[in-house]
């Protein structure tokens, strides 16, 4: 990720967990995520990992799904990345 850049995102996994995304529902630690903010008709069909989150990173993904740019392009994150936290959903 480049340094510059400042992107919203949702932390779904952190150290030691697996991810993964079979047919557009996220799957962590081999069970079914519940994320109502996703719409599920815009990623059907979309398929990633499975990957296991380093020691000291973080997995995060976009609400936005389809068109998001997150850790399925540029990998965990360092937990030292985090600039601040979203309140509310």
């Amino acid at each position: 990720m480049p340094n510059e850049a400042v992107l919203l995102k949702r932390v779904v996994a952190t150290a030691g967990q697996t991810v993964a995304i079979r047919d557009g529902i996220l799957i962590v630690d081999g069970a079914e995520a519940t994320e109502p903010f996703v719409d599920q008709r815009t990623i059907d069909g979309v398929y990633f990992g499975t990957v296991t989150v380093p020691a000291g990173q973080l997995f995060v993904l976009g609400d936005n799904r389809e068109s998001s740019v997150d850790s399925r392009d540029f990998g965990p994150i360092p937990v030292t990345a985090i600039q601040g936290t979203v309140l509310g959903q």
